[in-house]
């Protein structure tokens, strides 16, 4: 089984890059980087800018939901300008707040498949991150 040049497995070291994802962003950002500019192999190295690309494309989620919290903002900030009009919209059952936890849900839940598929030096697919490596990597 190749080695790292920490010395452990890439397996474990590919496993880490997307456990870590889980917990926390910042030291996943830099265990990748240090992949990126350190490792040889093209097996870790992909999976550290796979891991990067799912962390980001779930982040541009969380951000599309916030927008959509905001425009409803800008509506209800419009309407209140109304003379005699005292409308005031807001997502119904608070599906922006279920909106937030599920795309959290998922992208845990992708990381931790991808960790454990990453021990057996084995992916899962992930639509858009794939797309991504094979238009920009390949």
């Amino acid at each position: 089984m190749p080695k790292t040049k920490l010395g452990i497995s890439v397996a474990l070291m590919g496993a880490g890059l997307y456990f870590l994802g889980v917990f926390s962003f910042i030291p996943a950002f830099l265990l990748a980087a240090y992949v990126l500019l350190c490792e040889e192999n093209a097996w870790l190295k992909r999976n550290a800018v796979r891991m990067v690309i799912i962390v980001v494309g779930f982040y541009l989620l969380h951000i599309g939901v916030d927008m959509l919290q905001e425009i409803w903002g800008v509506v209800n900030g419009i309407l209140g300008w109304i003379p005699f009009l005292h409308l005031h919209f807001s997502f119904p059952l608070g599906l922006d707040s279920i909106a937030d936890y599920i795309i959290s849900l998922v992208q845990n839940l992708v990381l931790l498949m991808s960790g454990f598929k990453a021990l057996s030096n084995d992916m899962i697919k992930v639509g858009f991150a794939d797309k991504l490596l094979s238009k920009h990597l390949d």
